[in-house]
């Protein structure tokens, strides 16, 4: 387990810096005026919420194999809740930056599920013997 988590964590570690490295591109050259500062929030946001989520996945996937798919739907349930209440806390506090926001979010969210699917589908491969 430690050695399949360690892996995400490289995995995760060069995901970010990529995104903060297109983000700085992308806010400096091209759509500054639709940076927001609440952009490295939600970044850290995603690190952490997916580290967190991937993290319980594994522990529960080398459990108890029985309680695994009531385990893993319970934590994606947290997980989309806690998006969700992130979500209407900005919006309803922030509405005037609601449209970029919500698009920084939306793309974040992909980038970040994309991973997070590629993982597990790398995990679950056959081992080759």
């Amino acid at each position: 387990m430690q050695a399949k988590f360690k892996s995400f964590l490289s995995g995760m570690l060069i995901l970010t810096a990529v995104i903060i490295l297109g983000a700085y591109l992308l806010f400096t050259q091209f759509i500054p005026q639709y940076y927001l500062p609440i952009f490295p929030w939600l970044l850290l946001f995603y690190v952490v919420s997916t580290t967190l989520v991937h993290y319980f996945h594994l522990k529960a996937r080398f459990g108890d194999s029985k309680r695994f798919p009531r385990y893993a739907m319970a934590i994606n349930g947290m997980k989309i809740f806690a998006y969700l209440i992130f979500i209407v806390v900005y919006i309803f506090t922030q509405r005037d930056t609601a449209v970029p926001f919500l698009i920084g979010f939306f793309g974040l969210y992909m980038l970040f599920n994309i991973y997070e699917v590629m993982v597990y589908q790398r995990s679950n491969r056959p081992e080759a013997s």
